[in-house]
C-alpha cells in the first residue's frame, strides 16, 4: 500500500495549467527575485542629492551670518541724542538701549550700519534708494530670516517666512545682475563688502538615478583605463633600460672591432646618443613612484 500524500503535493496548478507549465512559471518568478550583484555595485553607490532650502548659505550665497545684536546699542530714534543720554545714570541709560526693546529695533540698527558702509553719499536713501542700499536691505533681511527659520520647529514650519526668503533672494539676485552689467567694478566691491557669493541662474536639470550612475560608471572606467595605461607605460619604460644597455654593449663591440681594423668609427655618434638616452631614462625612472593602491582595492565611494 502506498503512503498517504499530503495536500501540498497533490495541489493542482492555478489557471488550468499543466504541471510542466506551472514548474516553469515558478522557476521564472523565483529567478526574477534573485538580485544580480555586479562588481561595480560595491564601488559605485548613488545617493540622491539633498534638497537645500532657499535660506541655506550654499543656495542664497551669504558667506557670513547676521551681525550679532549688541545690547548696549542705542535705539535708532535715540542715537541723535547720544551725548545727552550719556550724562544720565547707567540705570536710566539702559532704558534707551536695544536690550530693553524688541528684536526688530536691533535689526533696524544693523540696517543703518550696513547702509553707512555701502551708500554712495550722505543723502543716499532720503529721496530714492540706490542699488547698493537695496541690496544691503535684502541681505540683512535674508540673514535675519535665516536665523528665525533655523530656530525652533514651529518657526521652521512658517510658510510666510519661507516664501519671503525665496522672493528676497531672487530680488537681490536681479539687482546684483543689473549692477553687474552697468558697473562691474562697483558690483565686485559690493559683493566683497557684504560677503555675498553671486551665482547666476543656472539651467534646471532634473536628476535621474540612471543617468547619474552612467556618468559615475564612465568616470570610474576612465580612471581605471588611465591607471592601467600608466602601469603599462611604466612597465615598457622599465624594459627600455636593459634593451639600451644591451644595445650599448653591442655598439661598443662594433667600435672596438673597427678600431682593431684601423677603420674610422661609424657608431661613435650613436654610442653618445644611446648613453644620453640611457642616463635620462634612469633618472626619470627613479623619480617616478608606482601607484600605491588601485581603485578596485580601495574603499572609494562615488556619490
Amino acid at each position: 500500500m502506498l503512503p498517504r500524500l499530503s495536500r501540498s503535493i497533490l495541489r493542482r496548478p492555478p489557471g488550468g495549467q499543466s504541471c510542466t507549465q506551472y514548474c516553469e512559471y515558478e522557476t521564472s518568478t523565483k529567478a526574477k527575485n534573485i538580485p544580480v550583484i555586479h562588481e561595480l555595485q560595491s564601488i559605485i553607490k548613488w545617493r540622491r542629492p539633498q534638497k537645500l532650502p532657499f535660506w541655506d548659505p550654499q543656495k542664497s550665497g551669504d558667506l557670513k551670518p547676521l551681525t550679532p545684536i549688541d545690547p548696549n546699542w542705542l535705539k535708532l530714534e535715540y542715537q541723535p541724542f547720544k551725548e545727552l543720554i550719556e550724562t544720565l545714570p547707567k540705570e536710566h541709560q539702559k532704558l534707551f538701549t536695544v536690550d530693553f526693546a524688541a528684536r526688530k529695533d536691533g535689526i533696524r540698527v544693523i540696517h543703518e550700519q550696513t547702509y553707512k558702509t555701502v551708500r554712495r553719499h550722505k543723502y543716499d536713501g532720503l529721496v530714492e534708494q540706490s542699488i547698493e542700499q537695496k541690496v544691503a536691505w535684502f541681505t540683512v533681511r535674508i540673514r535675519d530670516l535665516r536665523e528665525i527659520l533655523n530656530g525652533p520647529l514651529i518657526q521652521r514650519k512658517n510658510g510666510i517666512f519661507k516664501n519671503e526668503v525665496k522672493i528676497l533672494v531672487e530680488k537681490r539676485k536681479k539687482w546684483l545682475n543689473h549692477l553687474r552689467h552697468i558697473d562691474y567694478k562697483r558690483f565686485e566691491w559690493l559683493i566683497e563688502t557684504l560677503s555675498i557669493l553671486f551665482k547666476p541662474n543656472a539651467k534646471f536639470e532634473k536628476i535621474h538615478r540612471k543617468e547619474s550612475v552612467t556618468k559615475l560608471t564612465d568616470m570610474l572606467c576612465e580612471e581605471i583605463k588611465s591607471r592601467k595605461l600608466g602601469e603599462y607605460k611604466l612597465e615598457l619604460d622599465e624594459q627600455k633600460i636593459p634593451f639600451l644597455e644591451e644595445k650599448l654593449t653591442i655598439l661598443k663591440e662594433i667600435q672596438a672591432d673597427e678600431e682593431s681594423m684601423k677603420l674610422t668609427s661609424s657608431v661613435k655618434d650613436e654610442i653618445i646618443e644611446t648613453e644620453k638616452r640611457l642616463e635620462k631614462l634612469r633618472k626619470t625612472f627613479i623619480e617616478i613612484q608606482p601607484l600605491k593602491e588601485t581603485i578596485l582595492e580601495s574603499d572609494v565611494v562615488f556619490s
